[in-house]
């Protein structure tokens, strides 16, 4: 979709199930992408738009990982997650690659809370789940749901995502598996 001159920020999550994939993307270039997007590399697609309520559940692939961070802030457990400096994680915040809860986040000071969805941008995502308890040095030993491909822990479906700019989904096939095309 890149090659159709189409910025990312117009582009939402991509969901991949073994029959096609289903693209979010916002409503004014929905019909653009049907008519124009044929071919990804060198395998032929067809397109069919469905609305939001349309969209399948989207499967998400956890393992259950233990971190041991200095407090809830944002930036102390992204760097936790992953194995990143805190003014590493810090600046991935303040160059807006953070969202909690779908939501933007510049915020490097924000708290977590329990069961905060944390999407930091080309790094992946994850569930703050619970404090399980603090150390003797006070440090906080953390449960975090961590992205991965693997068995499945949980589901979330397309109603829950807050963004509610992607409202028009993309369902798109592979030619040799769709019979009428």
């Amino acid at each position: 979709m890149l090659s159709l001159g189409i910025k990312r920020e117009k582009i939402g999550d991509i969901n991949v199930f073994d029959d096609g994939a289903e693209i979010y993307v916002s409503k004014e270039l929905s019909d653009y992408i049907v008519f124009n997007l044929n071919k990804i590399k060198h395998t032929g697609i067809k397109l069919e738009k469905i609305t939001f309520e349309e969209a399948r559940e989207r499967v998400q692939f956890f393992k259950e990982i233990v971190v041991n961070a200095a407090s809830l802030r944002i930036d102390a457990v992204i760097s936790e997650v992953y194995n990143l400096s805190r003014s590493e994680a810090s600046s991935l915040i303040k160059q807006g690659n953070v969202k909690i809860n779908y939501i933007s986040n510049d915020d490097q000071s924000y708290k977590l809370n329990d069961g905060d969805i944390v999407s930091v941008k080309g790094f992946g995502r994850f569930i703050f789940s619970s404090v399980i308890r603090n150390t003797k040095s006070q440090r906080l030993v953390l449960s975090i749901k961590n992205t991965y491909k693997g068995g499945i822990i949980m589901t979330i479906t397309p109603n829950e995502i807050i963004n509610k700019e992607f409202k028009k989904v993309l369902r798109g096939y592979d030619v040799d598996e769709v019979e009428d095309f």
